[in-house]
């Protein structure tokens, strides 16, 4: 079974994907150090080089299963936020389209590291004003204050749990860094190109929020 990714050089949510997979090729433990696990490696990349060249960022390839359906793409790994806001946006998506949260999953904790005290006000807005905490869980983002997330999914029928558990901690930065630069070393061994660019899209790595739980979506 194949899973649509983002590119792991470049993507923060293929990254998400690397923890799960790198979890559970390690007999359930968190990796420590990726230099003595070469066949965890190996492994990991292989579900990555397998797809080709892939997008940079989130938005492209949720945006092709979309448009394209799945013909296209019949697996995805995408961000619950990206699933919530189609289905709730103008359009929608298509009734068949199936939210699965995989188990054990993760989440990518967005985080805002303010250099002036501007910026520090501006995390505090984010993360305690009422009406920025209304409009994120409108937008499909879990905050600080999960009741608001609750009563959005009940009022629209999203097909979403309350809350996310069997969650896999991430390695530490170094050695998810120490994942990535391995993997990469097979993507050159391979001659594929190099990352993408980003072609500017806004993706769900991109937001500045409380965790938001990966998930798989398919048709």
């Amino acid at each position: 079974m194949l899973i649509r990714t983002t590119d792991p050089r470049t993507s923060n949510s293929a990254a998400m994907y690397l923890v799960v997979v790198s979890y559970l090729l390690n007999g359930e433990e968190v990796v420590t150090d990726a230099a003595a696990e070469p066949g965890l490696v190996e492994e990991a990349a292989r579900l990555f080089l397998a797809q080709g060249s892939p997008p940079a960022s989130s938005q492209q390839p949720f945006d092709q299963f979309v448009a394209l359906g799945a013909g296209h793409t019949p697996l995805l790994w995408a961000y619950e936020q990206q699933y919530i806001t189609a289905r709730t946006g103008p359009g929608g998506l298509p009734e068949d389209v199936v939210l699965l949260y995989p188990g054990p999953t993760t989440v990518a904790t967005h985080t805002l590291l303010p250099l002036t005290e501007e910026g520090d006000a501006f995390g505090g807005l984010l993360t305690e004003d009422p009406e920025l905490q209304r409009l994120a869980a409108e937008h499909g983002f879990r905050t600080t204050d999960a009741r608001r997330f609750a009563d959005l999914a009940r009022e629209r029928e999203l097909p979403v749990r309350d809350q996310v558990a069997d969650v896999v901690p991430a390695p530490s930065y170094e050695v998810v860094e120490d994942l990535i630069g391995r993997i990469e070393e097979r993507y050159t061994a391979d001659g594929m190109p190099a990352p993408a660019g980003d072609d500017g899209a806004a993706g769900g790595t991109a937001a500045v929020t409380t965790p938001v739980p990966e998930e798989v979506v398919r048709t």
